[in-house]
């Protein structure tokens, strides 16, 4: 299986590889503050990830942290947002499952 480029706009926001969706982001200026939430593209995530992932991860290069979610969690969860960006779907912080937390032993195995 190849690995899918996702854009918006022209700009590379991600990339599709064995089922995963991977977005590498700044926690210091790409999470949104109110509610705290990790956002994608609306458009990219109908047209590109539902159909294509089984599972997102976000990674924050600012401090390593790997945010998980399966695409059916992330998509029965999600919101709207519409703000500077255009619209987006967001997933609030406390939803992801996240590599830090999962390494101080916070999540069972469920």
């Amino acid at each position: 299986m190849g690995e899918d480029i996702v854009r918006v706009g022209g700009k590379i926001i991600g990339r599709i590889a064995g089922g995963v969706f991977y977005k590498p982001v700044r926690g210091s200026t790409d999470m949104l503050h109110t509610p705290r939430a990790w956002c994608i593209d609306m458009e990219a995530f109908e047209r590109h990830i539902r159909p294509k992932a089984d599972r997102i991860v976000i990674t924050d290069e600012d401090d390593g942290v790997e945010y998980h979610a399966t695409v059916a969690y992330f998509d029965r969860h999600k919101r709207e947002v519409s703000r500077r960006w255009g619209r987006q779907y967001v997933l609030g912080f406390e939803r992801w499952r996240n590599s830090a937390d999962e390494q101080l032993g916070l999540f069972g195995d469920d």
